[in-house]
């Protein structure tokens, strides 16, 4: 991912093609297949057998749905918290001793920081280098190919709402599809079950992504 800085906040903007967007191209297709699977088979039959009271499922559903892909492309393109590399090295206190790492005190207490020999500097506390990204990253805590992105201090919560809504508009699609099976099993046929069941797994597929 490609990061643009501006005065006020640092966004991204997607490279070229390549396999490591691979998984990324992959969960985006599932969450929105999977969606508009859902919105094409088992509410499509709730509306026609409800009309007017399934209203709210719908505008609950939408709305669930908009927030889910408001937080998937914030993670994606929000940068993480990435640390600028420095130009060069910085001379050493004694060219005679020069170590991996150094300790500082910070806020009384003392804390030891990494050299980072790609991007030539001591890493700040809760800072860690991601391999995949080759960049050293502020309140790291994974990077996710499914979103094609590390997940740092500043696109934490964005993936943590990413995580809850997700859990929310799944949970939508198994009632929805549950609750038109149960009700209307008598008039429904082999194929409409599968189309009912289908949207469901998509998105619980989806969702097992994200936990691994």
């Amino acid at each position: 991912t490609l990061y643009i800085t501006s005065k006020t906040k640092t966004t991204a903007m997607p490279r070229s093609l390549s396999l490591r967007q691979v998984p990324f191209l992959v969960s985006l297709s599932l969450l929105i297949g999977g969606t508009l699977l859902f919105y094409f088979f088992p509410l499509r039959h709730l509306i026609e057998m409800t009309g007017w009271i399934s209203t709210p499922v719908i505008a609950l559903s939408v709305l669930v749905f908009v927030i889910v892909l408001n937080a998937f492309f914030r993670t994606t393109f929000v940068d993480p918290g990435i640390f600028p590399r420095a130009l060069e090295d910085p001379p050493p206190a004694d060219p005679l001793k020069v170590t991996n790492h150094i300790l500082v005190e910070i806020k009384g207490y003392e804390y030891k920081l990494n050299w980072c020999d790609t991007c030539k500097f001591y890493r700040p506390p809760r800072c860690s280098h991601c391999s995949v990204c080759d960049n050293c990253v502020e309140g790291f805590d994974h990077h996710c190919p499914w979103v094609d992105n590390c997940v740092g201090k500043r696109n934490y919560k964005f993936f943590l709402h990413f995580l809850i809504s997700l859990t929310i508009h799944m949970l939508i699609g198994v009632v929805v599809s549950v609750i038109t099976i149960v009700l209307y099993r008598h008039e429904l046929t082999q194929v409409m079950y599968l189309q009912l069941a289908c949207p469901s797994n998509c998105l619980f597929v989806y969702l097992c992504l994200f936990s691994r």
